[in-house]
């Protein structure tokens, strides 16, 4: 559904968050979500998110952001939790 979604413009935003996780446990391969990237209607926007996005991906990408934690998540909280290595 995403892919033809993403091919006929249903929605005009995507958000994939957390995208480089999907592809390191196989729930998706690189030469798939390029396909469907290429594959996108002119009227819609991705948007990819992860800490480790392949490199390929970041050079289809139109814009890419860098995210730095300066306070916060970057180290155990003040509920005594520590983000997800």
């Amino acid at each position: 559904m995403t892919r033809q979604a993403l091919s006929d413009g249903t929605f005009e935003l995507f958000i994939l968050d957390e995208l480089d996780r999907a592809i390191a446990r196989h729930l998706i391969t690189e030469a798939e979500l390029l396909s469907s990237l290429d594959a996108r209607s002119e009227r819609v926007e991705v948007i990819l998110t992860g800490t480790a996005m392949p490199q390929n991906l970041l050079e289809q990408a139109d814009q890419v952001t860098h995210y730095r934690n300066f306070k916060g998540c970057a180290g155990e909280s003040k509920l005594g939790a520590t983000p997800p290595a």
